[in-house]
């Protein structure tokens, strides 16, 4: 048996009295995520390292201490579809990729470039997390390309030591940024106190009158005044007081701003700041959706006449047609005031006319309580805007509501035409 082979046999050791193990809890470092997976008697921390420098998976009977513990989108995802699942098997598949097979679905583990890649799904389909679908064979082969995972026991603290290590480069660099960042911060200050303090010498200067005042611009070091024409000499002395004035409160301001900038210390613990370290996936989270994509495409189409409508059936289909078919000068008809299905109409220019309402009311009132008449509202789409989290709601403006009498063989003629299409 070889090296690798033993490996992989330990790893299936606690399959030998129990059937599977669960999934509890799912931890997370700057670098791994660890699942407690617990069987009758024995818990087991399972490492899948999150790419870059940490590309595999590890068994240990230690938890990662708390303080390395973040929470990231990597937590999210884990805690959302792995959490609660019962493992029944671990195995490498392609040479490189670390499979399980649970109760519910089988997840694949591997890498693309030194970056972790996840997989969920059966025998024949597995979803990426950005939506796309893949079989187990592309995942092996398209999907995943670099390093191998490698599966064995190790010591948890040898980790955490490791990572001290880490973080005090981390933050023996980010401190040289920082304090290059203050020198420099604090020689301008320094520079500006300079230049005030050159232009406040005019102050005793001036209060001997020995300023010459007689032209229109007064310039001395960063001073700069202009005059207005015709000025005395007592309004000018007076403007150019007012001036070193507010340099000496700015001078104070800036002496406050220069005791504020204070190197720091490379022994300073700044290690509980783990963010800098952390390593996302490559997806949103909200994108993630195993069960399949939603059908966008849930409305009907028919034309009646010039006309073109589209009425969508849901609130999906009617986010579609209203932000992928309707043009901005397309009309859009809702019931006042009361769910109903949206209208998107096209094919005519100017105002909505009697006979295009009478249609729109006869396609609206599909399955609407209505008597001889009915409310509507409308405006162009291009005054039409989504409601962030709210399918099928929008925000209008420029509308117009309008009462039209129900024309019931229209409405008879409309529903017959729909039907068919």
């Amino acid at each position: 048996m070889s090296r690798y082979e033993e490996l992989l046999a330990n790893s299936n050791n606690q399959f030998a009295e129990h059937e599977y193990f669960l999934i509890q809890k799912v931890f997370a470092s700057p670098h791994y995520i660890i699942l407690n997976c617990r069987s009758p008697g024995k818990t087991t921390f399972l490492y899948v390292g999150k790419g870059a420098m940490f590309c595999g998976v590890w068994l240990s009977e230690v938890n990662v201490l708390s303080k390395y513990r973040i929470r990231d989108r990597w937590n999210q995802f884990f805690k959302k579809n792995i959490v609660g699942l019962k493992v029944t098997k671990t195995e490498i598949v392609g040479e490189r990729i670390m499979k399980l097979s649970t109760n519910r679905a089988s997840i694949l583990i591997g890498y693309e470039n030194s970056l972790l890649k996840i997989a969920i799904g059966n025998e024949d389909v597995y979803a990426l997390p950005w939506g796309k679908e893949v079989s187990e064979k592309d995942f092996i082969e398209k999907e995943c390309n670099s390093k191998f995972v490698n599966i064995y026991e190790f010591l948890c603290s040898d980790y955490n030591e490791d990572i001290e290590g880490i973080i005090n480069k981390k933050v023996e660099s980010a401190n040289r940024k920082d304090n290059k960042k203050s020198n420099k911060k604090s020689i301008n200050i320094k520079k500006d106190i300079k230049a005030i303090d050159d232009a406040l010498k005019l102050w005793d200067e001036l209060i001997e009158g020995n300023v010459d005042l007689s032209s229109e611009k007064l310039s001395y070091g960063k001073l700069k005044i202009k005059f207005n024409k015709g000025q005395s000499q007592e309004s000018k002395r007076n403007d150019v007081l007012n001036k070193l004035k507010r340099f000496k409160k700015g001078k104070k301001i800036l002496q406050e701003r220069l005791e504020n900038v204070k190197l720091k210390d490379n022994n300073e613990d700044l290690s509980i700041d783990l963010n800098m370290m952390k390593i996302e996936p490559k997806w949103e989270l909200k994108k993630y959706n195993i069960k399949g994509k939603v059908d966008t495409q849930n409305f009907k189409l028919f034309k009646f006449e010039k006309y073109t409508f589209y009425k969508g059936l849901d609130s999906k289909s009617n986010d579609y047609i209203r932000s992928k078919i309707s043009k901005k000068e397309d009309y859009w008809f809702h019931v006042d005031s009361e769910t109903s299905a949206h209208i998107i109409a096209k094919g005519f220019e100017g105002t909505p006319t009697l006979e295009l309402l009478q249609i729109v009311a006869g396609l609206i009132i599909d399955k609407l309580e209505v008597g001889k008449q009915i409310s509507l509202i409308y405006t162009k789409c291009k005054y039409l805007k989504s409601v962030k989290g709210h399918s099928g709601s929008v925000r209008f403006s420029k509308e117009k509501r309008i009462t039209v009498l129900i024309d019931q063989e229209l409405v008879a003629k409309i529903s017959s035409i729909s039907n068919e299409t």
